[in-house]
């Protein structure tokens, strides 16, 4: 299964001078934020608010915030083409499959039907970081490359593979699951979707505060985390040395893989800046297969909406002038 992002440059450009917009969301497990987004990728409007506790409260918040854009849509007097959704979880058909403890209970909630049914318009659900791969390479970093791998770190430790303008999806919506392969590391740390020592229990915000707070027997949130790092805090900086090699160490593993021509990374941990790039960058230069050839790293700039965006892109990109679903072909495009 892939979804072609050359394919869907050609779809947007069919309405290139229109004026068609579309509901874009990103729901992770931190936080949900959602926009009004135009064809060229531009946010008009935005809202961001703390992810509720459980599915059923996540599906409720998505509702209300999806509900009151379409409002300020309406007001405006423009029309929304579409709704695009970026979650957390795994994503098959439109269907969230599976999903981990940081949000509990969200598997099998009813978010597209949902969506469709209170905004009136088609909704197209996909995976989060899928969502944020889709907007680099149709109008970031990776548009037009032939091989882009995206990492969002955030709460969890997510990542997507695009070869040929091609996302890939896996058999199963698996493919790029970075955060859960095994960790260099070895302290026996859960993880979030039940595994011990995968990256995610490592290099995922959510990991590193429980490991914080396991250490010095208080909950302390990662922006506290980090300014506690940058002040010489040693457990701190022992956490987030620790964050950065071990994804260092994932990446320099997918570089010796699949040698893409750039990596992208993406996510709430990137306001950590050096404190985590730096061992990062580290670790992929001495692991680089051909000394002095290590992968360069592009960070996506703050207020990008990323997620948000490449969701409402795709939601676009499925409903074109002719209001026909795309269907992905492993011909129709190739490298330019």
């Amino acid at each position: 299964m892939m979804i072609d992002t050359f394919a869907m440059q050609n779809l947007l450009k069919v309405d290139a001078d229109s004026s068609r917009i579309a509901i874009g969301m990103d729901i992770g497990g931190t936080k949900l934020e959602a926009a009004i987004v135009t064809l060229s990728g531009d946010v008009i409007e935005s809202v961001k608010v703390p992810t509720a506790s459980n599915g059923p409260a996540v599906l409720a918040q998505a509702i209300a915030v999806a509900t009151n854009l379409k409002s300020i849509v309406n007001s405006r007097g423009m029309v929304a083409a579409a709704c695009g959704v970026g979650t957390a979880g795994v994503v098959d058909k439109n269907a969230i499959v599976s999903a981990n403890s940081l949000i509990p209970g969200w598997a099998g909630q009813p978010l597209q039907a949902e969506l469709e049914s209170r905004l009136g318009i088609p909704t197209h659900v996909i995976n989060d970081v899928y969502a944020v791969a889709i907007r680099e390479c149709l109008i970031g970093v990776g548009r037009n490359q032939p091989s882009t791998f995206v990492t969002a770190v955030g709460t969890g430790v997510g990542s997507a593979l695009v070869l040929n303008g091609k996302l890939w999806e896996g058999e199963h919506g698996l493919a790029g699951s970075l955060g859960h392969i095994p960790s260099m590391v070895r302290e026996g740390r859960a993880c979030a979707c039940g595994a011990i020592d995968h990256v995610e229990s490592y290099a995922g915000g959510r990991a590193i505060e429980k490991e914080f707070a396991k250490r010095c027997g208080r909950k302390v949130k990662m922006p506290e985390i980090a300014a506690m790092a940058r002040s010489g805090d040693t457990i701190a900086n022992q956490l987030l040395d620790t964050a950065g090699l071990v994804l260092g160490q994932a990446l320099a593993s997918v570089a010796a893989l699949i040698d893409p021509k750039c990596v992208v990374l993406d996510g709430g941990m990137m306001a950590l800046g050096d404190l985590l790039l730096n061992p990062v960058r580290e670790l992929m230069k001495r692991e680089a297969m051909i000394s002095g050839l290590a992968i360069p790293l592009s960070v996506t700039p703050t207020g990008t909406h990323a997620g948000v965006v490449g969701a409402a892109l795709h939601a676009l990109s499925q409903e074109n002038t002719h209001n026909a679903p795309y269907e992905p072909s492993l011909h129709d495009c190739k490298t330019t």
